[in-house]
């Protein structure tokens, strides 16, 4: 566990293992705020060892999970008393796929997890006046995502709806997505803090991701200049979408999308697994293009 002091209140919590997983912890007069509770209780126990001050250990705590993915709430289960703060949708998504979740990816789970449920949720905000902590609804990597901002230290805590080298992308609803970057552009912060990045003083990967969606959603990404683990998440967001358009019905826009994965699949060395994928997405475009003719 790292830990890097932000501002005059704010610690960023950072864990390696299996991969970077941030927190952010700001201690106010009243309270202390979490924001997201990583992969499970062992890391849970680690961040309250250095909460455990004869001061921070009397304040109540409120618990913020930026959005469902597991990554960002198996830990609310070592607050069985606190409030655990969420948009609504978070709740439903988590009602929904927490259980599958557990299963799913319990190779990376720290600790003998157990799904906690927000116990507070909200439509588009919720502020602690005296605090000077607002929490607002900020859709983009998921229908679900909310951020949060202290208005002292001017840090604004974003989940993963900022990431390099490229955002994850999961919702068709490319629109909200880039209204709620556009907004951070609007927002007077000085540190952003992301889900899984080291922190954020300027706005260049905050633009870079914005003309990323927006190139995305115009099919306009040109792919010959992406580049690693670039191309490797932009083919995931194209097949990722297009799924996901197929489920609802979007034939036409889902096709696209698979045209484009599939382009890139050619282009690339035939390993087996590329062939297998290359494959199937054919199969899929075929059937999709008698669908639309």
């Amino acid at each position: 566990m790292k830990v890097q002091k932000i501002g005059t209140r704010g610690r960023l919590v950072t864990f390696t293992e299996p991969y970077v997983t941030n927190m952010y912890v700001i201690e106010s007069d009243q309270r202390l705020f979490i924001c997201d509770t990583s992969l499970g209780p062992r890391y849970m126990e680690e961040l309250l060892k250095i909460l455990r001050s004869p001061s921070s250990g009397k304040k109540p705590v409120v618990i913020f999970n930026s959005h469902h993915h597991y990554d960002h709430v198996w830990g609310n289960m070592s607050f069985p008393s606190s409030i655990i703060l969420a948009h609504e949708e978070c709740r439903r998504k988590l009602t929904e796929t927490g259980e599958n979740d557990l299963v799913e990816f319990k190779s990376h789970s720290q600790g003998d997890v157990k799904l906690t449920l927000p116990n507070m949720v909200f439509e588009e905000k919720v502020s602690f006046p005296d605090d000077e902590i607002l929490f607002f609804y900020s859709p983009g990597h998921t229908v679900d995502s909310s951020s949060c901002y202290d208005e002292i230290d001017k840090v604004l805590f974003v989940g993963d709806n900022v990431e390099s080298p490229l955002p994850y992308l999961n919702e068709p609803d490319l629109d909200s997505y880039e209204a709620s970057l556009e907004a951070y552009l609007g927002v007077e912060w000085d540190t952003m803090i992301a889900g899984h990045d080291p922190p954020i003083t300027d706005d260049s990967l905050l633009l870079s991701n914005l003309l990323y969606i927006r190139g995305f959603r115009g099919h306009e990404v040109d792919s010959s200049v992406i580049v690693g683990r670039d191309i490797s998440r932009h083919l995931t967001n194209l097949t990722t979408i297009a799924e996901k358009l197929k489920s609802m019905g979007e034939s036409r826009d889902a096709l696209g999308y698979f045209n484009e994965a599939t382009r890139i699949l050619e282009s690339m060395g035939q390993s087996r697994e590329v062939a297998e994928q290359l494959t199937r997405l054919k199969m899929i475009v075929s059937e999709l293009s008698l669908e639309t003719a």
